[in-house]
């Protein structure tokens, strides 16, 4: 089994090789996960990691980790990481790039107003 220095090790990595950007907060396993692969903490910007997601593989669990770190980055960085980037790295969904799209057309839509 990982431990969670292991798991934060990994986040690292993955942050500065899919996000060329450093993760800087702690990671850690909850057992209390039961519905979802991750969580990204807004308060103090830590990730938790089901730690059944393990067993499913590593592609599973690093996209689970890239998922978390698309909120991490989003929040904590304040920049945003770009949708193209997102796209290219492979791991984004067409549901959120579909939110994304309708959440564009209305703003767009809004500054018309």
């Amino acid at each position: 089994m990982m431990t969670d220095q292991e798991l934060t090790q990994l986040i690292q990595n993955i942050s500065v090789t899919t996000f060329n950007r450093p993760f800087s907060h702690q990671a850690n396993f909850n057992r209390r996960l039961k519905t979802t692969g991750g969580r990204y903490h807004l308060q103090d910007h830590h990730i938790d990691i089901n730690p059944l997601m393990v067993a499913q593989g590593q592609a599973v669990l690093e996209g689970i980790i890239k998922h978390e770190l698309c909120h991490y980055h989003r929040i904590y960085c304040t920049v945003g990481i770009g949708i193209e980037t997102m796209i290219l790295s492979g791991f984004y969904n067409r549901l959120v790039v579909r939110a994304l799209h309708h959440r564009s057309r209305l703003k767009r839509h809004h500054k018309n107003d």
